[in-house]
């Protein structure tokens, strides 16, 4: 029976401490908004051709994928106009999460959405990507939860109005 209880609590330990896996893109490589490099973004955001979508399913799977790595489990967003946790109440059956808007070309998604929950916030992302690799991710925090467009978001960073993190928060 020791040896049994042995062999348990050593493999429990292994798997434990084992399990979790390398990101296809690191989390500490994502690059969260500050002063320092807020003009850089809004550059390159204000010179990207985006096509903006509704929908979730438009969201690559390599970019889930990923998404739920960081988060240690999946990502659900409701569509826009569904039903979502929005509160601080929260449950099994719905999201805690609502697309806003997602817009992308070729070489770059951009995501934002509304995390329900205390503080109701936005938080957004912009992938750089080829192929089906990730190449960078920048984040910012915002407030506003009605946005619906590149200009809007653009409009509410050259206001100042993101918020400022010291790690990726999404």
């Amino acid at each position: 029976m020791k040896y049994f209880l042995l062999a348990f609590f050593l493999l429990t330990a292994f798997f434990g401490f084992g399990q979790h896996k390398k990101c296809s893109y690191p989390y500490d490589s994502i690059v969260v908004a500050d002063s320092a490099n807020s003009q850089s973004f809004l550059d390159t955001l204000e010179s990207l051709q985006l096509k903006t979508y509704c929908t979730k399913s438009k969201i690559p799977r390599f970019i889930k994928k990923a998404m739920a790595c960081w988060h240690d489990g999946a990502v659900r967003l409701a569509d826009p106009g569904k039903f979502y946790y929005c509160c601080c109440s929260r449950g099994f059956w719905f999201p805690s999460r609502q697309l806003s808007f997602l817009a992308k070309n070729e070489h770059y998604l951009l995501l934002v959405y509304v995390r329900g929950g205390y503080a109701t916030n936005c938080p957004v992302l912009l992938v750089r990507f080829d192929k089906k690799k990730i190449r960078s991710v920048w984040n910012a925090l915002v407030f506003d939860t009605h946005m619906t467009s590149k200009e809007d978001l653009v409009r509410y960073i050259k206001n100042g109005s993101y918020m400022p993190a010291v790690k990726a928060n999404f």
